[in-house]
C-alpha cells in the first residue's frame, strides 16, 4: 500500500514535468539524432549487395577436394561474391592451390596434433586491394572448415553404415559448421551493415540516458528542483523504502520516456529498430537501473556547483566516445579506428547494435546483467549512506 501511494504521488508530480521533461531527455536526441543521420546518410549506406571480388583462380589440385574448392568457386561466382578473372592481371586477388593440396590434407595434416595445414595462397599485386585479400582469406577458411572437419571424421565414417546415430551425429556436426561460417561470410561481405538511421536511433537512446543521469543529478542537489517533491517526502517511509520505491517509479517513468523516443524514430523509419522488442525493453531496464544507482550515490556526496561540473564533463566524454559523432568514418586515422572500441560503446552502445543486426543478446547478456548488478550495489549503498546521515 506505501508503494501504491508513493508511486501515485510520485507520478502526479512527475506528469506536471512531462512536457519540460519531454523536451530536455527526448526533443534533443532525437532532433540532433536525425540532423546527423540527414547529413551523414552517404557513410552509412549499408553494403547489401555481394561485394564481386575478382580473383583469379588457379587450382593445380586435381583431388577430390581440388574439385570441391572447384565447386566451392563456382557457387561464389554465382552468388556475386567473386568474379573470376581468365586474366591474372586483371584479378584484385590471386588465389593458388597447390598440386598436391588434397593429397598432404589428407595424408600428412593431423589438425589435433597442431600440424601446419598446407597452405592455399592468396595474394594481390594491387595496392588498393588488401581489404579484399582479407575477405576473401575469411571466405576460404570458411570453405575449408568442412572440408577439414569431414577428414576429421573419416575414420568414423568408414563404419558409419553400422551405426545409424553416428550417421546423424556426423551430419549434425557438419551441418552446424556450415551453418556458422555461413554466418561468419555473410558479416564479413556487409549484409548486416547499419544504415544512419538505425546507427543514430540507437546512439540517441544513450544520449538519453545521458540526460536522464544530469537531470537526476542536479534535481537531487539543487534546492528549487528538491521542493517540487516536498509532497512526497511527507510521506511515512523508512529511507530504504524511499530509495527503492523513488528508483521503481523513476524506472518507469524514464523507461517510458526511452520507449517514447523509439516511438518517434519508428514512426520516421518503420526499420530503424528490427529485432525482438522484448531485447530492447531489457536493455534499456538494465542500463537505466545502472543511471539511477550512479546518479542516487553520487548526489549523496556532491554539491550542486559540483553537480553541474559533472554533468557538463559526462556529456562530453559521451560524445567523444560514444560514437554519436563517429569519427572514424569521417578519418581513416588509426587512433580513431582503436578508439570507436572503448568500454563506453560496449556497454551502452554495442548490445543495441547486437539486437538490431543479429535479434540476439548471446554475445551481452553478461554487460547487460552486469550493469543491473551494479546499479543494485550502488543503490544500496545509497540507502546506507543516507541512514548514516539521518542517524547524524
Amino acid at each position: 500500500m506505501k508503494l501504491w501511494y508513493f508511486l501515485k504521488a510520485n507520478l502526479i508530480v512527475t506528469f506536471k514535468q512531462f512536457p519540460m521533461l519531454v523536451f530536455g531527455i527526448i526533443v534533443t536526441p532525437v532532433l540532433l539524432g536525425l540532423f546527423l543521420s540527414f547529413s551523414s546518410s552517404s557513410m552509412f549506406t549499408p553494403t547489401v549487395e555481394p561485394p564481386k571480388i575478382s580473383v583469379y583462380w588457379d587450382n593445380l589440385d586435381k583431388s577430390a577436394i581440388g574439385e570441391h574448392l572447384d565447386d566451392s568457386i563456382d557457387q561464389l561466382e554465382k552468388e556475386d561474391i567473386v568474379v573470376r578473372e581468365q586474366d591474372r592481371q586483371d584479378a584484385s586477388v590471386i588465389i593458388s592451390v597447390p598440386q598436391n593440396f588434397g593429397e598432404d590434407l589428407e595424408t600428412n595434416y593431423d589438425r589435433d596434433a597442431g600440424d601446419q595445414m598446407p597452405a592455399i595462397a592468396i595474394t594481390t599485386e594491387k595496392d588498393d586491394a588488401a581489404s579484399d585479400a582479407v575477405i576473401i582469406r575469411q571466405i576460404m577458411d570458411s570453405v575449408m572448415e568442412p572440408i577439414l572437419t569431414s577428414i576429421d571424421l573419416a575414420e568414423l565414417t568408414t563404419d558409419a553404415g553400422k551405426n545409424p546415430e553416428l550417421v546423424q551425429e556426423i551430419q549434425t556436426a557438419v551441418a552446424s559448421k556450415l551453418a556458422q561460417q555461413k554466418a561468419i561470410t555473410k558479416e564479413h561481405v556487409g549484409v548486416n551493415a547499419l544504415s544512419s538511421t538505425q546507427f543514430y536511433a540507437i546512439n540517441s537512446i544513450g544520449f538519453m540516458l545521458v540526460l536522464i543521469f544530469s537531470n537526476l543529478l542536479i534535481a537531487d542537489t539543487k534546492d528549487s528542483l528538491k521542493a517540487l517533491n516536498k509532497r512526497i517526502r511527507l510521506l511515512p517511509l523508512k529511507v530504504s523504502e524511499q530509495v527503492w520505491f523513488t528508483k521503481l517509479t523513476n524506472l518507469i517513468v524514464y523507461a517510458s520516456l526511452i520507449l517514447l523516443g523509439m516511438l518517434v524514430w519508428w514512426l520516421y523509419d518503420r526499420s530503424t529498430f528490427s529485432g525482438n522488442f522484448l531485447y530492447y525493453l531489457l536493455i534499456i531496464l538494465c542500463q537505466l537501473v545502472l543511471v539511477l544507482g550512479a546518479s542516487g550515490l553520487i548526489s549523496s556526496f556532491i554539491s550542486e556547483r559540483a553537480a553541474s561540473s559533472i554533468t557538463g564533463l559526462i556529456s562530453i566524454v559521451w560524445i567523444a566516445l560514444s560514437g554519436f559523432i563517429p569519427l572514424e568514418k569521417y578519418s581513416a586515422s588509426p587512433f580513431f579506428e582503436a578508439l570507436q572500441h572503448n568500454p563506453i560503446r560496449r556497454l551502452f552502445i554495442d548490445p543495441y547494435f547486437e539486437v538490431q543486426q543479429f535479434n540476439t543478446l548471446s554475445n551481452s547478456w553478461l554487460v547487460i546483467g552486469g550493469l543491473a548488478l551494479v546499479g543494485v550495489i550502488l543503490s544500496m549503498s545509497q540507502t546506507v549512506v543516507l541512514k548514516r546521515k539521518e542517524e547524524y
